[in-house]
């Protein structure tokens, strides 16, 4: 309706697999970073690893995040907000938009995961 925000608009298709790398900024409180209606392991690949939709991240820690597939495991297509669960810092502005096209959608401009 308002078209984009001046956020980082990150894009995949449903179903597709995504790597997102997460930096946190210089601050002596921790930070909890999210993607609401994502989950990720805490240790991909790990047999009995947690499932997590959330993670708290300490100054200048970085980690990555594998999502077995973008639109969780029932692969919808929308708008899900990520970026720090805590609403002072969301407000200052450490939010962003992930969205996620059906799969095979043309009005993306995204090109399609190439199969190994």
């Amino acid at each position: 309706m308002h078209g984009d925000p001046a956020t980082p608009l990150l894009q995949a298709y449903a179903g597709d697999p995504v790597k997102i790398h997460v930096l946190a900024p210089f601050s002596e409180q921790a930070h909890v970073f999210t993607i609401e209606g994502q989950e990720w392991e805490l240790q991909p690949g790990l047999n009995g690893t947690r499932v997590m939709s959330s993670i708290q991240v300490g100054g200048l820690e970085a980690l990555s995040i594998w999502l077995d597939s973008a639109g969780g495991k029932e692969r919808l297509p929308g708008d899900y907000l990520y970026g720090d669960h805590r609403e002072p810092y969301r407000e200052a502005g450490l939010w962003g938009l992930f969205r996620v096209y059906p799969a095979g959608a043309t009005n993306a401009n995204l090109l399609p995961l190439s199969t190994p």
